[in-house]
């Protein structure tokens, strides 16, 4: 009785996999997103999300995350490969001639995640791995201490007396007999 319920299974497992075009001996990354990305267009179709999303989720798929995890097999990527991958785009260089911005490494953290969490919510990995997101680096001024806020006031109410006093002396100078 249980072989028979794995064997059935197990055979409704891998018509699932053949129906997404996926073969359940070679789940590769690249299989897997293009598995993800039709069921993207689908989303699409039935308005579930946008044809801009989608087109920006494929560009940053084919130009970034293809050509690094391709042919990787998509239950080999751990954190150590997330980590490679991130390591990798901070040192290539964009078609400007510059290191990636955080926000451009920002956006490309929910596409790798979303294609590995369609990946196990079909099993075919055990748990999505932590992708970490990059931090936006300000260098914000701190607040004015009292000395320098007393300077500054004294500043701008020299400057609001002075400009009263100009205005005054034209209205003066310019005032009919």
């Amino acid at each position: 009785q249980d072989a028979l319920h794995f064997a059935r299974k197990e055979l409704f497992k891998r018509k699932s996999l053949h129906e997404v075009g996926l073969s359940p001996e070679t789940k590769t990354f690249k299989t897997v997103a293009n598995a993800f990305m039709a069921k993207m267009q689908g989303l699409v179709d039935i308005g579930d999300t946008t044809q801009d999303n989608y087109d920006k989720y494929l560009d940053i798929l084919n130009r970034h995350l293809l050509p690094y995890f391709d042919k990787k097999h998509i239950s080999k990527i751990d954190i150590e490969d997330i980590d490679g991958y991130f390591i990798y785009r901070t040192k290539k260089l964009t078609n400007k001639g510059t290191k990636p911005t955080h926000t451009t490494l920002n956006r490309e953290s929910p596409v790798l995640r979303r294609i590995l969490s369609y990946a196990a919510d079909r099993d075919w990995i055990r748990r999505v791995p932590k992708i970490k997101t990059y931090k936006r680096i300000i260098n914000a001024r701190p607040a004015l201490s009292e000395k320098q806020w007393i300077s500054f006031n004294t500043f701008l109410q020299n400057y609001h007396n002075h400009q009263n006093r100009m205005i005054q002396e034209e209205w003066e100078n310019n005032r009919l007999p």
